[in-house]
């Protein structure tokens, strides 16, 4: 996938399919995937339905390529990076934070258009700084890799740990 492209399909057993491109399905297969009631094989399953409108059409030999793919999609056109870090997001409790700062990047509120492409979203997501979530990611991060907070953030992160701690799922 080349980063100047707006992809809306991905090739996959040497046949093009159309994906779902649009910013909402790519944050709910973050947040079914952020799910513990859900095991790998309901994400996998998940992950295929939401993205592929055409998945009866792929092969079962190919589901693994169009999984690959779709990974690589959500993550921007990147090879999936197999090693896991610590969590500093949670899409779906983050949601509050994340949004007004998207839309103060975009000039827009991105709810009004749930078809704005994910690579567009994910670009200003990037974007973002100066912000309180941007605050509560650093700080996430620097507990996370075990640095130590200065003054300021000790002090911040007393005031505001409820933003900062992610709470843990639990299965029913």
């Amino acid at each position: 996938m080349n980063a100047y492209d707006m992809p809306t399909s991905l090739m996959v057993g040497g046949v093009e399919q159309p994906i779902r491109s649009g910013w909402r399905v790519a944050i709910d297969i973050f947040t079914m995937y952020a799910d513990p009631d859900f095991d790998s094989e309901m994400k996998a399953v998940g992950l295929v339905k939401m993205i592929y409108p055409n998945w009866r059409d792929i092969p079962p030999e190919a589901i693994p390529e169009a999984i690959e793919k779709a990974c690589e999609f959500l993550d921007g056109g990147k090879k999936a990076n197999k090693k896991k870090g610590p969590r500093l997001v949670d899409w779906e409790a983050d949601a509050p934070l994340i949004v007004p700062a998207v839309n103060a990047v975009a000039g827009m509120d991105i709810r009004r258009d749930p078809g704005i492409h994910w690579w567009t979203v994910l670009g200003w997501y990037m974007s973002i700084e100066n912000s309180l979530f941007s605050s509560v990611l650093r700080i996430r991060k620097k507990r996370a890799e075990g640095m130590p907070l200065d003054k300021q953030e000790k002090d911040w992160y007393r005031h505001n740990h409820e933003l900062v701690d992610l709470k843990s799922r639990y299965t029913k």
